[in-house]
């Protein structure tokens, strides 16, 4: 199986790069759920987050350094926890308000296109 995710790291395939790191990118997703949401993919391809601890905790260092206050930063392990692409990414992105962007809800206090 040819991984997206591989492809745009090895510069194979397009993607809106918004940071880089030796071990990581940061990319512009093509169906974002917010404005300045990002997805955070280690350069090493492991399927998820399970798949190798150490690739995960740098992604996640790499993810932690660009999050904002008021920023929900998440990864999905799996398709039964909705991955989509088999290729660990951190999802970073600005909070939407009320319910929109977590079951469990967020801040009131926030209004969607708040971008604090």
């Amino acid at each position: 199986m040819i991984c997206v995710f591989c492809q745009i790291i090895n510069d194979q395939a397009p993607a809106e790069v918004v940071q880089v790191w030796p071990d990581a990118i940061a990319i512009a997703p093509l169906q974002p759920v917010a404005d300045g949401h990002r997805l955070v993919l280690p350069r090493t391809h492991v399927e998820t987050a399970v798949t190798d601890p150490v690739v995960t905790a740098t992604a996640a260092r790499r993810a932690a350094q660009t999050v904002r206050p008021g920023e929900h930063m998440a990864l999905n392990v799996g398709p039964e926890a909705g991955q989509t692409v088999p290729h660990l990414h951190i999802h970073l992105w600005p909070c939407l308000g009320a319910g929109a962007c977590m079951p469990w809800g967020c801040p009131t206090t926030h209004r969607k296109g708040d971008s604090r």
